[in-house]
């Protein structure tokens, strides 16, 4: 089989180059049920590491690369055959070299400039501010965890694209803030556009969000596909409404409920991921989501301690 060559580059929170100690690299195979292997397991002697996998891609195999440190939470990412695949001209060209870029979060992170989120959403985008009706002493009030799943979301739609356009650029009212979603309000034809996009797959959508009982069921799903991990998913309810609810100028608009998921679906290996290192049945953790956001070259309007 031919080998592949990764190059990985550590970060710390704080958006530099790792310069901590005692982090240790490991690729894991997690194909075969009841038989996990370990590929590679050693320490890390800086931030750059240059890997040779010789793995098979041939049935749809994936590869878990990850970065574990004392006091840290695990990095991590998925590698598949789509990770060699380059867009040239329109057609998919397979090269032998990919590069990743994982960031070692604490376990206990903090941000000294989170509080002011909604003053850079304001001055650096026009986006989410400009349509919702969230004050400055309102977004103060959120909970650290709702302030990251609002600008992470953000930027997630600010670098998502459906043809030209950004997904943010159909984002007409921001209604509610979960700890790990947003429910907005979006100009009729996204649903259509999503529909027809080979970007996008069907999803499982969602009910009656317990948190807001009085918004709708959102049974229209349809998920990103570009990454394998840190894709944004928007589920649409059935029935348009009018937005603005009160005064002149309403347009008919779904509601969405959208977030970020940690990974897609690549059935055993997904379960061997969940369990070692996303922790199934809790709500999404920001941070992680931080950090594959970051992996993917997108930087949401804060920064975590180091």
């Amino acid at each position: 089989m031919p080998q592949k060559k990764i190059t990985l580059l550590l970060y710390g929170a704080d958006r530099q180059l790792w310069a901590g100690s005692g982090a240790r690299l490991r690729v894991t195979d997690p194909n075969r049920r009841n038989d996990v292997r370990v590929l590679v397991s050693q320490p890390l002697k800086g931030a750059v590491i240059e890997m040779n996998l010789d793995v098979a891609f041939d049935a749809g195999q994936i590869y878990v690369v990850s970065v574990e440190a004392k006091g840290y939470r695990p990095a991590w990412q998925i590698v598949w055959h789509d990770t060699f695949l380059r867009d040239e001209a329109g057609r998919k060209i397979e090269v032998p070299h990919a590069m990743m870029r994982l960031m070692l979060i604490p376990r206990k992170p903090s941000s000294q400039d989170l509080p002011l989120g909604h003053r850079r959403l304001t001055d650096e985008h026009g986006g989410l501010a400009s349509v919702w009706t969230l004050t400055e002493a309102d977004y103060r009030a959120l909970p650290a965890a709702h302030q990251m799943a609002l600008l992470n979301i953000e930027a997630k739609l600010r670098e998502t694209f459906i043809g030209t356009n950004a997904l943010l650029s159909y984002v007409t009212g921001l209604r509610g803030i979960d700890q790990d979603r947003l429910f907005i309000l979006v100009s009729s034809e996204l649903k259509d556009l999503l529909g027809r996009s080979p970007l996008f797959a069907d999803a499982a959508g969602h009910p009656v969000p317990k948190n807001f009982p009085g918004f709708p069921a959102h049974p229209d799903s349809w998920k990103h596909t570009l990454f394998n991990s840190g894709n944004v998913q928007l589920s649409f309810s059935d029935t348009t409404e009018p937005w603005p609810a009160v005064g002149s100028g309403a347009e008919a608009c779904f509601s969405v409920d959208v977030d970020v998921d940690l990974a897609r679906g690549f059935s055993h290996g997904i379960e061997w991921l969940s369990n070692n290192l996303i922790k199934p049945g809790q709500k999404t953790d920001q941070t992680k989501i931080y950090g594959l956001l970051f992996s993917q070259g997108i930087q949401p309007l804060y920064t975590l301690d180091p």
